[in-house]
């Protein structure tokens, strides 16, 4: 009997193992992306298609539904450049920075075309723009023009011309390939584009011509101003430290030599429901100095509300994802970096490290200054000590 109950607990034991396990999805990938910026919007029928740092997601007018894309979920790769919308082959062309193309239809299917981001060549392969025309789509690049065909999802042709192209214009069967404000490129589309001599440079200074067709953005920008699309808002990322089921995240970089990205100062949360919390980060018009590359975080072990941050412009002090203390060479014994010349301010005032003890105290690495010092501030207190 006792054998029997013994099994009995070990299956039970056995079956909420797995049950959480599957829960959790162990063995599974999950994509954080940013969709914070609106870049480009491509309206497709029932569809819109949004590029929002970098970032592509796509909203259903309809249902009010909302579709992200990521390598987890369809796409080929990241950071994405370009996107278009092509009415007759029914498709999206996603160009991202390293030339990697994607087509993505509005049920989800994402079929790559790999060539010109495999190619090896010396020329540059930048694509600097997209233009569709029936069910093709020119791009402009560093060496010439690629047409992709969108329902064969096949590059049909590339034009190596040797010149940057700008921006691509079709009309009445013409094709004008912008290489700055003076000259373009100009060709028939029935004529062998292969054969560079059937190209044509001329002067030419209608720049209105090349002009961007911002009728989509125009029409859906303030409809897409209002998505709540779940995320980060930004793409950086630089230490992270997980804590009370709770993912803390800094956005900032430092390296040797005092090098710096400059990048936005952020503390990104992604809480136990899987929803982020994005720190106060308007902090340049509170303190009135700048607010960038923070690079460490730690949390109050009596009081996961209490969050401290530091980076490249000081101490910052947060209660509830809100800034309420701000600390530097002011109101502190904290000192800034000795290598910026007139700049010792508190726009160089690096705090390169921060940790609290078991105790609640708060330890300070106060880095490149004449003396670098550590520093203390005691539990339940608001000053800094050397």
């Amino acid at each position: 009997m006792r054998k029997t109950i013994i099994i009995i607990l070990l299956c039970i034991i056995q079956l909420g193992i797995c049950t959480t396990i599957n829960a959790a999805g162990i063995g599974t990938w999950n994509a954080y992306m940013a969709y914070h910026d609106v870049q480009q919007i491509a309206a497709a029928g029932d569809d819109i298609f949004v590029l929002a740092s970098d970032n592509l997601y796509q909203y259903n007018k309809n249902d009010e539904s909302i579709t992200t894309y990521d390598k987890v979920r369809g796409l080929s790769d990241t950071k994405i450049k370009k996107i278009a919308w092509s009415k007759t082959a029914k498709r999206l062309i996603v160009v991202y920075e390293n030339s990697n193309i994607d087509l993505v239809e509005t049920n989800g299917e994402v079929t790559n075309i790999s060539d010109l981001y495999t190619k090896s060549m010396t020329e540059d392969k930048t694509v600097n723009n997209i233009t569709i025309y029936g069910k093709y789509a020119y791009l402009a690049t560093g060496f010439g023009v690629v047409k992709v065909n969108m329902i064969d999802a096949e590059i049909s042709e590339s034009y190596i011309l040797n010149e940057n192209i700008e921006k691509i214009i079709i009309q009445d069967n013409t094709i004008f390939a912008k290489l700055n404000k003076w000259y373009v490129l100009k060709a028939s589309v029935n004529d062998n584009l292969l054969d560079k001599k059937n190209w044509e440079k001329i002067n030419y200074e209608n720049e209105a011509l090349f002009s961007e067709d911002l009728t989509d953005y125009n029409t859906w920008l303030p409809m897409v101003s209002q998505l709540k699309v779940d995320g980060p808002k930004y793409n950086h990322f630089f230490e992270m430290m997980f804590k009370n089921n709770t993912l803390y995240t800094t956005g900032g970089l430092h390296a040797s030599a005092g090098m710096t990205m400059n990048y936005p100062g952020m503390v990104q949360v992604l809480q136990a429901n899987d929803k982020w919390l994005i720190f106060e980060d308007c902090i340049d018009t509170i303190t009135g100095y700048k607010y960038r590359d923070i690079n460490c975080v730690d949390v109050d072990p009596n009081d996961s509300e209490h969050v401290f941050a530091g980076g490249r412009t000081g101490l910052y002090e947060f209660r509830s994802g809100k800034l309420i203390n701000y600390y530097n060479m002011d109101n502190s014994p904290l000192r800034p970096a000795v290598d910026r010349g007139n700049e010792l301010n508190n726009n160089y005032l690096m705090i390169l490290g921060i940790k609290f003890d078991k105790d609640g105290n708060l330890w300070i690495l106060n880095s490149q200054a004449k003396k670098a010092n550590l520093f203390l501030i005691e539990k339940g207190t608001q000053t800094i000590k050397s």
